[in-house]
């Protein structure tokens, strides 16, 4: 049985357009169940309905509180019963209710270069640096409450071959065996 996989977005979707595309193969050992955002009409969305896949949409500031935001993110999320979740390009901090129902099951693609290159435009600054050969262009971290300080545990995205653009466009995804990924955000194979 595949795992179940859920997708939180927050922008363009192309990291989410990577693992659907590699989702369509059997062989992937994933399904994605459901993606999620923090903003209405993205074309992270138009991604996933395209390709026949549950949404759901929470925006902070239709809670009262950014705790009741994460409480429905978190519900939202359980309801689809996901092995594993995927910050890819969600760009918003997941509080300690999300945490506690999904802790170890969480990876967060993060476009930085840890250490030289932290933040949202590491890409960019690497480049902007004169850094000839900078890869992973982004890792799968495992998710923590403090950006750019959890250690990275996979390679799940390398540039395309004589790419050098500073954008998430210029990576192709390199999926592990299902059992390596799996082992390493914490469960065991089934």
């Amino acid at each position: 049985m595949p795992a179940r996989l859920i997708v939180l977005v927050s922008g363009a979707g192309t990291n989410l357009q990577a693992l659907l595309d590699a989702a369509a193969d059997p062989a992937f050992g994933a399904q994605i169940v459901a993606v999620g955002a923090d903003r209405s009409g993205t074309r992270a969305l138009a991604r996933a309905e395209r390709a026949g896949v549950n949404t759901f949409t929470h925006r902070v500031k239709d809670y009262p509180s950014r705790l009741d935001w994460d409480r429905a993110l978190t519900a939202s999320c359980a309801a689809a019963r996901p092995d594993l979740i995927v910050l890819a390009g969600f760009m918003k901090l997941v509080g300690a209710p999300f945490l506690a129902e999904f802790g170890g099951r969480v990876i967060n693609t993060h476009p930085a270069l840890l250490p030289a290159f932290p933040g949202m435009h590491a890409v960019r600054d690497a480049l902007e640096h004169g850094v000839k050969v900078s890869t992973p262009a982004c890792s799968a971290r495992a998710s923590a409450r403090v950006p750019d300080r959890s250690a990275p545990t996979a390679t799940i995205c390398a540039p395309k071959a004589g790419s050098a653009a500073a954008s998430s466009s210029a990576c192709r995804l390199v999926p592990a065996p299902e059992t390596r990924t799996i082992r390493r955000a914490g469960m065991r194979p089934r």
